[in-house]
C-alpha cells in the first residue's frame, strides 16, 4: 500500500455524509448520515452548509485522528462529530461519531427498541458479498470460531439482516469491508446489517446501543462505537493481509496489547475440577494453591498470570474476597514480581497454557520451559507472519505454517490424529538454523522454502522453530 491509499471527503449530505476515495482500485464509497431518534423523531445528521472545520492529532500507534465538526442543518443547536483514525500505508479507516447538544434533548425509543442507523451504503457495484462472524460457537469443537457465510442476492431480495459484525463484498477487480466494533454471541446480535433488493446496506442498532431518554447536553454528549471500511484493488488474501496488519499494529494505540506473551489461564483447572472432580468452581481459588501455580508458571516460562473469576467478594465491585487471599492480594503480587510475572485478570485471544499446572511432572515442566523458551526467541517474527493453513482443523494432517516473509523465521506445527508419515513444503522461504521435534526431518530447497518429513507413530503433534539456537 502506498502512504497515501484513500482520502477523505465530508460533503454533510443525507445521502452521502462522506466518501472514502480509493486511491488504488480508483473507487469511492460513499456512506450515507447516521439517523437518530431524537425527542420522539427521526432526525438524519444532515451538516449545516458552509465550511466544516477540522482538527487533528498524533496517535501514540502513528495513526492520524482527525475529527470534522459542524452543527445539523435542521437543529442547530445539535453538533455533529465526524472521527476518522487513518493508519499510513494501510486502507482500513476507523471512525465514529459524536453528537452534542448546546440545549438539552433526549435519545428516544419510540416504538420500544432501539432507532439508530449508523451508516448506509450500496453495494451494487459489487455482486459478490459474504458475512463474517467472530463469536460463532461450534459444537463439534465445543468452541467458537471465525465464520464465513456467503450473502446471496436473494437475501437482499427478501430483506434478511445479517449480523457481521463484518460483511465483505467484491468483484473481479476490487474488494471492500464494513465492520463494527462490538462482541457477542450468535445470534445474540446488538446492531446487525439491513439489506434491501437493491443492494443497499444499512448498520442498525437492534438493542442496548443507548438508553431510553439519554440526555444530551452541554455535560452529555452521545458517542457510537467505532466502525471501520476499507477498499482496495486485489483479492481477498490481499484485503485479509491488510486487515491483519491493521488489527496487529493501528487498531488500538495500546501497543502493549499487541505483544505476544505466554498466559497461563486458572479457570481451566476450575472448569475441570467442577466436571471431572465433582466439586466447585472456586474450590481451588485460593491463596495457597495460586502460589504453587504461580511457582509452576515460572518454572514453565509464562509471562503473564490470570487469575480468573472468583478472587473477587462480587462480580461488579472487584474487591478482594479476603476468605481466600490476603487484603489486595499482596503475597499474590509478591510471589509474582519476585518472578517478573505480570497479573491479568481476564485475557483473551491469546498465547495460552490451559490445564492442570500442578499435575504435570517435573519433566513436563522442564519440557514447557525449554519450548517456550525456543518460541520466545522468533514469537515476534510469528506474530507478524501471515497464518497459513493447510488442511481443515481436525483434519489428516493439519499443518500451520507462521513464518515471517522478511526474515525466515517462525513456526510450522503438525498435528496427526492418526500414526503415519506425512510431508509438506513451507510456502515462506525459511532461514537454515532450525530446531524440531524427534521424528521430523528437515531439509531446504533451492528456493530457500523448507520441505518437513513428519512420522508419528501415533496420534499428536509435532513443531518445528526457524530461526532459534539452543
Amino acid at each position: 500500500m502506498s502512504e497515501l491509499s484513500y482520502g477523505i471527503e465530508v460533503d454533510g449530505k443525507e445521502s452521502c455524509l462522506w466518501r472514502y476515495r480509493s486511491s488504488c482500485s480508483g473507487t469511492d464509497l460513499t456512506v450515507a448520515a447516521p439517523v437518530f431518534e431524537i425527542d420522539g423523531e427521526l432526525v438524519p445528521a444532515v451538516l449545516k452548509k458552509g465550511r466544516i472545520p477540522k482538527s487533528s492529532r498524533n496517535l501514540p500507534n502513528d495513526v492520524m485522528e482527525h475529527t470534522y465538526s459542524a452543527p445539523l442543518e435542521k437543529i442547530p443547536d445539535l453538533t455533529l462529530e465526524l472521527v476518522f483514525r487513518v493508519a499510513p500505508g494501510n486502507p482500513v479507516l476507523r471512525f465514529r461519531y459524536r453528537l452534542k447538544c448546546e440545549g438539552r434533548r433526549t435519545l428516544t425509543k419510540k416504538a420500544g427498541q432501539d432507532n439508530l442507523s449508523y451508516f448506509s451504503l450500496s453495494l451494487n457495484e459489487l455482486p459478490v458479498c459474504k458475512e463474517v462472524r467472530f463469536g460463532e460457537f461450534d459444537d463439534c469443537i465445543h468452541s467458537f470460531r471465525l465464520t464465513e457465510n456467503d450473502v446471496p442476492q436473494r437475501l437482499f431480495d427478501y430483506k434478511v439482516p445479517v449480523m457481521g459484525p463484518m460483511l465483505v463484498a467484491n468483484d473481479e477487480k476490487k474488494i471492500m469491508l464494513m465492520a463494527y466494533e462490538h462482541g457477542s454471541q450468535t445470534p445474540d446480535a446488538f446492531l446487525e446489517y439491513h439489506l434491501s433488493g437493491e443492494r443497499s446496506v444499512s448498520l442498525r442498532a437492534r438493542k442496548g446501543n443507548y438508553c431510553n431518554g439519554q440526555t444530551l447536553d452541554p455535560d452529555h454528549s452521545f458517542e457510537t462505537i467505532w466502525m471501520q471500511t476499507a477498499l482496495i484493488s486485489g483479492s481477498e488474501d490481499d484485503l485479509a493481509e491488510a486487515y491483519r496488519t491493521f488489527v496487529l499494529k493501528r487498531l488500538t494505540p495500546n501497543m502493549e496489547s499487541r505483544k505476544p506473551y505466554i498466559y497461563y489461564n486458572t479457570w481451566s483447572y476450575q472448569e475441570r475440577n467442577k466436571w471431572w472432580n465433582k466439586k466447585k468452581f472456586l474450590d481451588s481459588m485460593n491463596q495457597e494453591r495460586m502460589l504453587a501455580e504461580i511457582d509452576v508458571a515460572a518454572e514453565m516460562g509464562v509471562d503473564v498470570f490470570v487469575l480468573d473469576t472468583g478472587w473477587y467478594e462480587k462480580t461488579g465491585d472487584w474487591r478482594v474476597n479476603t476468605k481466600r487471599f490476603d487484603e489486595n492480594l499482596k503475597t499474590v503480587k509478591a510471589r509474582l514480581d519476585s518472578h517478573w510475572i505480570n497479573i491479568a485478570s481476564l485475557i483473551l485471544g491469546q498465547n495460552g497454557i490451559w490445564g492442570d499446572p500442578l499435575s504435570v511432572s517435573k519433566e513436563g515442566v522442564a519440557l514447557f520451559g525449554w519450548q517456550l523458551g525456543l518460541y520466545k526467541q522468533v514469537r515476534d517474527d510469528i506474530t507478524a507472519a501471515f497464518p497459513v493453513r493447510t488442511g481443515r482443523v481436525g483434519g489428516c494432517p493439519e499443518i500451520h505454517e507462521k513464518i515471517c516473509s522478511s526474515t525466515g523465521k517462525g513456526v510450522v506445527v503438525i498435528f496427526a490424529p492418526f500414526g503415519g508419515s506425512y510431508s509438506c513444503v513451507t510456502k515462506n522461504r525459511v532461514v537454515t538454523e532450525c530446531q524440531a521435534d524427534a521424528g521430523l526431518v528437515v531439509s531446504q530447497g533451492e528456493d530457500g522454502r523448507a520441505r518437513i518429513d513428519a512420522t508419528f507413530d501415533k496420534p499428536g503433534a509435532k513443531i518445528v522453530f526457524f530461526g532459534v539456537t539452543e
